[in-house]
């Protein structure tokens, strides 16, 4: 079965909307697949590839807010006591 290539303009179609700066970062990083050229001035990424990166990205989403709610929630103070002046002895 052929490979399907994913082209920059194509990428936000599986809800990626890096700048094409933050894409090369990230591929650098290793935080992205890296590109292929199927012509010397094209360049392109494996759907495969882009979809598990998505899903990855998907699960770490969904990780983080269920670790935000699963936070035990601070009690709160309540309402602050006034000072209460004690009355003055009367001799």
């Amino acid at each position: 079965m052929p490979k399907r290539l994913v082209t920059y303009d194509d990428l936000t179609s599986f809800g990626i909307e890096f700048s094409k700066p933050t894409i090369w970062k990230k591929e650098r990083e290793g935080e992205f697949p890296k590109r292929i050229r199927p012509t010397p001035k094209s360049v392109a990424w494996l759907e495969d590839e882009i979809v598990a990166f998505r899903e990855n990205q998907i699960e770490r989403a969904i990780a983080q807010r269920d670790a935000a709610y699963s936070l035990p929630v601070p009690k709160s103070p309540g309402r602050p006591k006034m000072a209460v002046r004690k009355p003055e002895a009367v001799p």
